[in-house]
């Protein structure tokens, strides 16, 4: 396994982690139920811990991907500049849950801070979202703004395929 296959294996922890985190602390709260909000922070910290794996191995991927024809440099500074930003939100909402529930873990996980951090989950799954389409711009040319024809190295592939 190559380190760009473990990336794009691992950087979908962070995303669904947060996603159905958030989903889950939404409905906790509207139950009013303490250990579904503390479910949803744990899915907050596996999130954080996901996004270091993200981060980290994005080196890797990049060194493998960077010379293949088609390839954007500047697609990939883009991904990797708002990649910190993901990482350090995330890892900032992991970090921030996993205190609460150390902070709370005899008692109810007060419902202001339950609110906030549903908040902040959905601003950092936004987030986290951006990242992941500029990172699948980097091998998929489809997703690039106004780029609606095969690159020359799709279609001779494409041909060399179907010959």
């Amino acid at each position: 396994m190559t380190s760009a296959h473990l990336h794009l294996i691992i950087n979908h922890i962070p995303v669904l982690g947060m996603l159905f985190g958030a989903a889950i602390l939404a409905y906790g709260l509207w139950r009013s139920q303490d250990a579904i909000i503390r479910v949803a922070l744990g899915l907050f910290v596996v999130s954080g811990v996901g996004a270091v794996g993200a981060y980290v191995s994005g080196e890797g991927a990049e060194e493998i991907v960077e010379d293949l024809p088609g390839i954007s440099h500047a697609v990939i500074e883009t991904h990797e500049e708002v990649a910190l930003i993901a990482f350090l939100l995330t890892g900032l909402l992991g970090t921030l849950a996993l205190g609460l529930l150390i902070w709370r873990r005899r008692s109810e996980i007060p419902r202001i801070a339950s609110v906030s951090l549903l908040l902040a989950a959905l601003g950092v799954f936004g987030v986290l979202v951006y990242t992941a389409n500029t990172g699948g711009k980097i091998r998929h040319t489809e997703l690039r703004d106004g780029t609606t024809q095969a690159t020359s190295y799709d279609a001779l592939d494409y041909e060399d395929d179907h010959d």
